[in-house]
């Protein structure tokens, strides 16, 4: 099996021995979504790209953030999708990627456009183990030798294709071998049925090893990761500390890492969040920073959050009797304006009796009978005076919802975390207790 045919293998789900033959619709559909390439997002300021369809968003996020450092190490550079540097940078940037995946007793693989190519026969040649037609393979062992040649040759990988052609170039770089052991025997760079980035393949983008493990090792003694050059957030390191009590998933060395910038992932969705005034870890009182989304309908679009470390809600020690056991409702008018009411549950049922902890009742508080109707009915919303509900007349100590003024910090911090907006969650991770303020339109992850 020759090197190509390698990458394939574990590039691919339809090329994955360990699973079942896939419907030729499916495979044409998996990479119908990586056929674009590093197309450039107009009128957007730095460097964004425009990504058509859902699946290569980790790779397009990967690749993003590295431009991003280029701009932190050189903030002289003027990077959009019209200045004459951008090519170049995107040319660097995907070099040191592919460089930085090398195995070192090999050369680099970089495969560009024949010529004539036809993205059509291309995809078509891909399905029948068939693109040495349409590819041209070079070999580098320097890489100043590399850099020019893909400099020469990067519209092959801004048009259509270029992902295609770049995961091609970056897989067969690793190596089959190094990857097998990396990924396991029972899994594909892209997965099945969506096409959708896996870790691993942000990963191999990003830090050059397509390893999916980023949690804390397991010995507290133990620091076998390095502090990174640009982070990870995952929306599944919130739902992890809450199952396990405040356990990380996300190390450290990726949650704080040398710039800052990171890889959003926000459940199948990754976007990019950066700044460039901050030191990850420090205190601040107001920080300006950056999101990227390249996927309509939510974008492309850069939006502009202003981060405030408010100390509003202050950490405690969590009851392991009661974490995690709140029913929660909330209602959202802008990113910060979010209504939240709570009940805690006790043995799998509400606590009626809201005995569950002390608290000063305060605060506006609506019915669960009204709101839990269909349609429901919002104006069920009764002033702190009312005992009794102006809508239907049903007594408020039988309802269990209270506000989320009420509960104790740690619940509040809790639940705001959870079921606040999705940025502001995220946030929160490395930035405890931030508040955060953006647009009218608060940007998708």
């Amino acid at each position: 099996m020759d090197a190509l045919q390698q990458a394939e293998k574990i590039l691919w789900p339809m090329f994955d021995p360990n699973r079942d033959t896939m419907d030729p619709e499916l495979i044409h559909n998996v990479l119908s979504v990586w056929a674009q390439g590093f197309l450039f997002a107009a009128n957007i300021p730095f460097l964004g790209f425009h990504q058509l369809k859902n699946g290569p968003c980790g790779v397009l996020a990967g690749i993003q953030t590295r431009l991003i450092k280029e701009l932190y190490e050189q903030p002289e550079l003027i990077l959009n999708h019209s200045s004459e540097t951008s090519n170049f940078v995107l040319a660097k940037v995907l070099s040191k990627s592919i460089w930085e995946a090398r195995n070192a007793k090999e050369p680099c693989v970089i495969v560009t456009r024949s010529d004539p190519f036809d993205i059509s026969l291309f995809l078509e040649s891909i399905e029948h183990h068939n693109i040495q037609a349409y590819i041209h393979i070079s070999y580098f062992t320097n890489f100043d030798t590399m850099l020019v040649y893909i400099t020469n040759h990067v519209h092959d990988f801004i048009n259509d294709g270029g992902l295609i052609l770049y995961l091609y170039s970056i897989v067969t770089t690793r190596g089959f071998h190094l990857l097998n052991e990396e990924i396991g025997n029972f899994t594909t760079l892209v997965s099945s049925q969506l096409g959708f980035c896996t870790q691993e393949l942000v990963n191999l983008v990003t830090y050059g090893r397509a390893v999916s493990n980023i949690s804390p090792p397991v010995d507290p003694d133990q620091n076998y990761f390095v502090k990174q050059d640009i982070g990870i957030i995952t929306v599944e390191d919130i739902e992890y500390q809450i199952a396990l009590q405040g356990k990380k998933l996300v190390d450290d060395a990726f949650k704080y890492p040398k710039y800052p910038i990171w890889i959003l992932h926000g459940d199948s969705h990754y976007t990019v969040l950066f700044t460039f005034s901050y030191t990850p870890g420090e205190n601040f009182s107001q920080l300006l920073m950056y999101h990227y989304n390249g996927l309509p309908p939510g974008g492309p679009r850069l939006s502009t959050l202003i981060i405030k470390n408010g100390d509003a809600l202050v950490s405690g020690t969590q009851n392991p009797d009661v974490y995690e056991k709140f029913n929660v409702i909330s209602r959202r008018e802008g990113i910060n304006n979010w209504e939240y009411q709570v009940a805690y549950i006790l043995g799998g049922e509400i606590d009626y009796l809201q005995e569950t902890f002390p608290y000063d009742f305060k605060g506006k508080w609506r019915c669960m009978y009204c709101t839990n109707r269909e349609p429901p009915n919002w104006a069920a919303f009764n002033d702190i005076e009312l005992t009794v509900c102006k809508e239907c007349d049903k007594e408020r100590r039988i309802c269990p919802w209270v506000p989320l003024e009420c509960l104790p910090t740690i619940h509040q911090k809790w639940v705001m975390d959870r079921y606040s907006n999705r940025i502001v969650g995220l946030l929160r991770l490395v930035i405890p207790d931030c508040i955060v303020e953006t647009e009218l339109v608060p940007p998708s992850v």
